[in-house]
């Protein structure tokens, strides 16, 4: 009874391991980043020809330890991440037309990601291999755009000084694990872009990443930058915008309170006489909206037109040309001499009209502010912002 149980026990147990190791193989994840491949454009992931379609797998196995290298000082993962690894790059690779078992096929083994050359496993015993001479001149080589195919050829010349070199005798993997250690270890640590820069995968590796993602780059800078430049164009619009209208404003307060000190005059003026004080829109009805047919006369100071008044009473108007405050104050001076003339020849000054109209900006046909004096008609209005104007009878 206790030999089945003890049997029991030990199937149970070995059971219980079967199912944790499994679901130990599970949940493991690959250390290295294969999503850098994905990147790589159709030329540089899979050919028609088996031997190129090798060397190019291998060449982004090679780009991938590099990244992992720059991000863990180390060239090779543990043993227990190996078959997780290498059914990465065995599905990546699954995805391409003409794939096959690249072990196989190829003779890449499983231990490239655990051995490597001569079991250099971190950088810090790469690096003391080599003289600080040859790696320096590495770094002074390599550290620079490798667009252009000078730059390119200089870095790679240099990388050949790398240690350890090609050895006779030895096995061909061997040889290549260490050939690829030395662009693996310059793409990682010679060049402050790093191995996943467009340039250094195309000098260092022999491959190319897709246009498409370039291009995708590209119009994003263009975007950022035409919308710093539209916002760039709004602001100084609107600060140009705002500064016209304070002058504006400015310029607008500026004659009000001239019209008024003129008004004010006027009004004094008024107040010992029998002068009318006509609204802007009477003198417009009064002279047909200043028609050219109403115009009977002109002199320095502006043109003379007729005009009828609502009760009937015809009247000849004078538009001031100018609106200026020299020219308020001669209109205010020119209303106060003649309404104190009286003459049997003169004709008598029937009032005066003070109004603010809106700016025009029509060159031919400024805004007025008119005036009607004894028969002849004043008005400033160059400007357009404000019209003064006095009326009398013929």
């Amino acid at each position: 009874m206790s030999m089945l149980m003890f049997v029991y026990f030990l199937l149970f147990l070995f059971g219980f391991l079967s199912v944790s190791l499994s679901q130990s193989n599970a949940t493991v994840k690959c250390p290295l980043d294969f999503s850098i491949q994905s990147r790589l454009a159709e030329a540089s992931r899979h050919s028609n020809d088996a031997n190129m379609q090798c060397q190019l797998i291998r060449q982004g196995i090679g780009l991938v330890q590099s990244d992992y290298l720059r991000r863990t000082n180390s060239f090779l993962i543990s043993d227990a991440f190996t078959e997780p690894c290498w059914q990465t790059v065995q599905s990546l690779f699954d995805k391409y037309p003409n794939h096959f078992d690249i072990r196989t096929v190829c003779g890449i083994q499983t231990h490239i990601f655990t051995q490597g050359c001569r079991n250099l496993t971190t950088r810090a015993q790469y690096e003391a291999k080599n003289s600080k001479f040859t790696l320096n001149s590495v770094v002074e080589a390599c550290n620079q755009s490798l667009q252009i195919g000078e730059a390119c050829a200089t870095c790679t010349t240099s990388i050949s000084a790398l240690e350890p070199s090609y050895e006779r005798g030895r096995n061909s993997d061997y040889n290549s694990d260490c050939i690829y250690y030395k662009c693996i270890y310059a793409a990682a640590f010679s060049n402050s872009f790093g191995p996943a820069y467009k340039h250094n995968v195309e000098c260092l590796f022999a491959l190319t990443f897709d246009r498409s993602e370039s291009a995708k780059k590209h119009g994003e800078h263009l975007i950022i930058a035409c919308s710093a430049s539209g916002f760039l164009i709004f602001v100084m619009s609107f600060a140009v915008f705002w500064w016209l209208w304070r002058y504006k404003l400015k310029m607008i307060r500026s004659k009000k309170d001239a019209l008024d000190s003129t008004s004010s005059d006027l009004d004094s003026i008024c107040g010992d006489t029998t002068l009318i004080k006509f609204s802007f829109s009477e003198v417009e009805k009064a002279t047909k909206n200043f028609s050219k047919l109403n115009i009977i006369g002109s002199g320095g100071f502006g043109n003379v037109y007729k005009g009828v008044l609502l009760d009937g009473t015809e009247v000849a108007l004078k538009r001031f040309k100018n609106c200026s405050s020299a020219g308020d104050a001669g209109f205010s001076h020119e209303v106060e001499v003649i309404a104190s003339v009286r003459h049997v020849n003169l004709v008598a000054l029937r009032g005066y009209c003070i109004a603010m109209t809106q700016f025009e900006v029509i060159p031919d046909r400024p805004t007025p502010i008119t005036a009607d004096v004894d028969g002849m008609e004043n008005s400033f209005s160059s400007t357009g912002i404000s019209s003064m104007s006095s009326f009398s009878t013929y």
